[in-house]
């Protein structure tokens, strides 16, 4: 799936043999992705250093910061005596597959942090493919944690996760327990999501599962039949499943990619799983805003209308009309509760959905819109 420009490249293996004759645990990638808050991203590496888990490597992509915050990223993982590789993801070539050059530090096989860099800010994504290419790239690994950079984890969150998967060969994707948590990384108490969200196609709207009350066994079972996809600041899943299913389709910059993933998920035999012993703390909304954080932005506006045509035009064109109105009627409510820039983001961003066009936005920086 990718090639490699480096001399002496190899992978890791997935379990190690110990001298009892047992095997250690399977290795787990966790892909962090960073742009443009050096202090967040470190916030959640420090929380991945807590892991009780005894076989991780961490993957952490600057997904086209542009403002030196890859760099400082970069500084701040050697000067904490971490053995990184960095690598510059150099998009893919004519067979589609990713290129990775190294600029410093040793082999990555022999590295426990591998900080991967792009020129360009290419979403979320985009972004999150350039780690997950480099998890393929490497080997080894059984499973995968992708993560936004604004949670911070529980210490015993990956042995829930890996023993969910284990229990049961047909889970691709799995989720965890998502706990609110204030921009500086406190807890807020509040629950976000049970593992995942449930999803209305004629509405083209999507409300996370919040089912917490039970014993793990009734919670995880409940979760599990009522989630539509697993959420998607928190997404761990098998190597197996990579592999079938591919990467995330890069046609939307932000939002909705959960929700393609699932569809093909699903259509390739998987089940999704939920680990309620597993526990992360999200700033959401931290980044660019949303309604959940009560500070939405235009921005947000935009991406989320966008994605949401263009997913329900792929998967469920039928719904369109329905999901057309409904956006129309939060684009009137926008403006009847005098948030003018939102709405008017909301309403290109249903122009743009349709149209397959984009809306380029300054503040993102340097920005690749897949064509």
């Amino acid at each position: 799936m990718a090639s490699f420009e480096a001399p002496g490249f190899a992978g890791r293996v997935a379990t190690e043999e110990l001298g009892s004759g047992q095997t250690a645990e399977p290795l787990v990638d966790l892909i962090v992705l960073h742009w443009r808050n050096v202090e967040k991203t470190s916030r959640c590496l420090a929380s991945l250093a807590d892991l009780q888990y005894p076989n991780l490597r961490v993957i952490v992509v600057d997904n086209g910061s542009g403002d030196g915050s890859g760099e400082m990223l970069w500084r701040s993982l050697t000067q904490n005596g971490r053995v990184v590789a960095r690598l510059r993801y150099d998009g893919r070539d004519s067979n589609g597959e990713a290129v990775l050059i190294q600029l410093e530090g040793p082999p990555p096989a022999a590295a426990s942090v591998v900080l991967v860099e792009l020129a360009l800010n290419c979403g979320y994504a985009g972004g999150a493919n350039a780690g997950l290419s480099t998890s393929l790239l490497l080997g080894g690994a059984a499973y995968f944690w992708l993560l936004n950079n604004d949670l911070t984890v529980s210490a015993d969150a990956v042995g829930h996760l890996v023993e969910r998967c284990r229990r049961d060969p047909q889970v691709g994707l799995c989720g965890a327990l998502q706990l609110g948590a204030h921009d500086d990384g406190t807890p807020t108490g509040m629950v976000l999501a049970t593992g995942g969200f449930r999803y209305v196609p004629l509405l083209g709207h999507f409300w996370h599962v919040r089912k917490v009350s039970g014993s793990p066994q009734e919670i995880e079972a409940a979760v599990e039949q009522a989630m539509y996809g697993v959420q998607g600041a928190a997404v761990f899943g098998t190597q197996h499943f990579l592999e079938t299913v591919g990467l995330f389709e890069e046609d939307r910059f932000l939002y909705f990619e959960e929700q393609d993933w699932t569809r093909r998920a699903k259509r390739a035999g998987f089940r999704l799983g939920y680990a309620p012993g597993a526990t992360v703390y999200h700033a959401a909304g931290s980044g660019f805003g949303h309604a959940r954080s009560g500070k939405t932005s235009a921005l947000s506006r935009y991406f989320m209308a966008r994605s949401r045509l263009r997913f329900t035009g792929r998967h469920y064109r039928w719904a369109l009309p329905t999901v057309c109105i409904g956006q129309l009627c939060h684009v009137l409510w926008l403006y009847g509760t005098r948030r003018g820039d939102e709405a008017s983001a909301a309403l290109v961003g249903m122009m743009h959905g349709l149209s397959g066009r984009w809306r380029t936005f300054p503040q993102l920086g340097a920005v690749s819109y897949p064509t």
